[in-house]
């Protein structure tokens, strides 16, 4: 059932949600002790090479790397709230309206993959990709379709999302 509620855009004053969830801002996978050994192992394998060939700017960065990746190890993943309005998208705190987002398509492979993924029309924030947790995906794509236009040629999730999703990072 929608309810009205507070919209961050000044000029509008309410807007109608029809939808609303929340989701961890990033996942974190189950990595195993085989897991950190191979990463160890082909971090200090690159680190020799770009010593040993001279790369030392490659040296300084993969230890850049590593110490964000220990950094971000102990972040815990802080919760996004999600809202389907009639006026847009809310992402945390951003308001997306539906003149700003080129397209949408939704890739529901349980468990693995169960998300919105919306392109917006910016360059420099060309899409996203929302999890729909326990969300119905055919009540969502119903709601978007209104709005926006679907892309029905995507049936896969995009590949750097496969890739994170394998590799655990």
């Amino acid at each position: 059932m929608p309810h009205v509620a507070t919209s961050p855009l000044a000029s509008e004053p309410h807007y109608r949600v029809f939808a609303s969830w929340q989701f961890p801002e990033f996942t974190i996978p189950y990595r195993g002790r085989w897991w950190y050994a191979g990463a160890v192992a082909i971090g200090g394998g690159l680190f020799a090479l770009a010593l040993l060939h001279g790369g030392y700017l490659f040296a300084f960065l993969l230890i850049l790397f590593a110490i964000i990746y220990v950094l971000h190890h102990f972040h815990e993943p802080l919760p996004v709230q999600f809202s389907l309005t009639d006026l847009g998208i809310v992402v945390g705190n951003r308001f997306y309206t539906y003149t700003d987002i080129e397209k949408f398509w939704i890739i529901y492979q349980p468990p693995e993959t169960k998300n919105l993924y919306v392109e917006l029309k910016s360059l420099f924030h060309p899409h996203f990709t929302i999890p729909l947790e326990k969300e119905n995906p055919l009540r969502i794509r119903e709601y978007m379709r209104r709005y926006v236009a679907e892309d029905l040629e995507q049936d896969q999730e995009p590949l750097v999302d496969t890739l994170t999703r394998l590799l655990k990072i």
